[in-house]
Parts: structure tokens; sequence; C-alpha cells
């Protein structure tokens, strides 16, 4: 066999080989995501599941949760509670809206406003166990919520924050990469061995 045919198989094997890495590594692979999901996630430069698992957090939430009890004036709390009221929605302007309603959390009875989560207003229903952050103001027994989770968090729990696009949210990308990781059998480590045994970090 001469040295032409021998590269000829050479270069077979490779594009067979990376044709079987891709296909192991589409992201079509990973439960969950369709064309339309490919396409946001495309916008944020993930096109592949290593891409996607090393897509990393800007920063960290760390949940402590609060006793509406014991809030002061002002003070951003986190509390967790049951909605007491159904919803009411008000439209102020074109983009701009309101969404009100009480809450039971600790024994008492707090009022609930938040800005532009008039698409929340079908899952806000009463009685369901929610977490709302916010500034609370005394005087008005109310909390002016930046953020509403539709289930209770557990207290020091820690939640990865992503950079997102229009159409994809937190969970929804967190739950991706970490199906990413169940199909992933080897992910490369780009940090010398050395450096991973002198400061202890964890392995990928």
């Amino acid at each position: 066999m001469n040295n032409k045919n021998i590269l000829s198989i050479d270069k077979q094997v490779f594009v067979l080989y990376y044709l079987v890495m891709v296909n192991i590594m589409e992201l079509e692979k990973i439960k969950g995501i369709g064309d339309k999901s490919k396409t946001l996630l495309s916008s944020l430069g993930i096109t592949d599941v290593e891409s996607l698992i090393e897509y990393y957090p800007f920063r960290y939430n760390q949940y402590k949760i609060n006793n509406i009890n014991e809030a002061s004036d002002g003070e951003d709390v986190i509390i967790i509670g049951k909605i007491d009221s159904v919803p009411i929605v008000r439209f102020i302007k074109a983009k701009l809206n309101t969404v009100n309603f009480r809450m039971f959390t600790n024994g008492k009875i707090v009022n609930i406003s938040i800005f532009n989560r008039a698409f929340m207003k079908n899952n806000l229903v009463p009685g369901k166990l929610i977490t709302v952050m916010g500034k609370y103001n005394e005087k008005r027994n109310t909390i002016v919520a930046n953020n509403i989770i539709l289930n209770g968090v557990l207290d020091g729990s820690i939640e990865s924050v992503y950079h997102l696009t229009n159409g994809l949210t937190n969970k929804q990308l967190s739950k991706y990469i970490f199906n990413g990781f169940e199909i992933c059998n080897e992910v490369n480590d780009n940090i010398p061995e050395y450096l991973i045994e002198k400061y202890k970090f964890i392995d990928k």
C-alpha cells in the first residue's frame, strides 16, 4: 500500500470520527431542545453541547428567606407564602402594567405589587406557593417586587444567573445545561493538572 492510499484511509477515518463526534454533541440530542430553542441558543453563541455546558453564569443568587414580621421599612426581602387573592392587572400605558395581589406569609397578609408581569397572571392563582423578592414598604404593608418565582425556594439555596435572550428563561437554560451534562461522557478540562492539585479545584 503506497503513502497516498494510507493518507486517503487516514482522512476517511478522521472524517468518520468527526461525524460521529458531531452527531454525539448535537444540541438536538438534549431533551427539550428543538429548532426554536436552537435558534435562541445560537444567538448566545451556543451551537453544540460543549459550548452549552461551558456557558457560565455571570453571577449567583443566594436566597436568604425573611420573616415579614421582622422586616424593616425599605428593606430588600425574600419571602415565601401563598397567594391570597386573584391578581389584578392594570395597564398604565403602552409597555407598562402592574400586577397586584395579596399574599399570606408567616401568619400575615401582605400586598404584592410588581411591574410588567401581566403575562404571569394565569399562573398566579390563589393558594399557590410562591417566592417574592422586592422592597418592603411598612406603612403600606406592600412589597414592590422585582421578581416572583412560581414555587418556594430553600433558605440558603444558590441559583445560577445567566445572560439570556428574549424568549429564553434562566430556568430553561439551567435545565438544558443540566441535561447536557447527562449526555456528555467527557468534558475537556483546560486547567493544568498541577494547578488543580495546588488549589484544590473541582474538575469539570
